[in-house]
């Protein structure tokens, strides 16, 4: 269900038809899917990592400095309300909500380098439609 234009209550009687993907499921990432899954969103998280993607999957935390995280993960997994997955152009194709949470890393100039944000805005296009929302 696309969201753009829509009321807050429009989302909240909607909220189980709305998919939120989350790129990047890091020490900010992996909490921010969750909180969206507990809400009762539909959530795919997204990672290049395979190890993370599965550890997610069997319901493991991976972040294991944020409290309440693990019983959290293990909920929102088993309710079927988070899945973790590699693709993030298939991620794009049937997600509404796309929240990009990936690190911008310093080059050697310490400058910041853009590379990850760039290439994963390129996947993420290959999936949009009108009505979607990019954080």
């Amino acid at each position: 269900m696309k969201c753009y234009g829509l009321s807050a209550g429009d989302i909240r009687k909607n909220i189980e038809k709305i998919t939120v993907a989350v790129y990047g499921l890091g020490k900010m990432g992996l909490p921010l899917a969750c909180v969206f899954a507990d809400r009762g969103f539909n959530v795919i998280g997204v990672d290049i990592n395979k190890n993370i993607v599965e550890k997610i999957n069997s319901g493991e935390n991976t972040v294991k400095e944020e409290e309440g995280l693990d019983e959290l993960v293990r909920k929102v997994v088993k309710n079927k309300k988070l899945k973790a997955v590699l693709n993030s152009v298939e991620a794009s194709k049937i997600s509404d909500i796309h929240v990009i949470i990936v690190p911008t890393l310093l080059n050697k100039n310490k400058k910041p380098d853009l590379n990850i944000v760039k290439n994963l805005m390129e996947d993420i296009s290959k999936g949009l439609e009108k009505g979607d929302i990019v954080i």
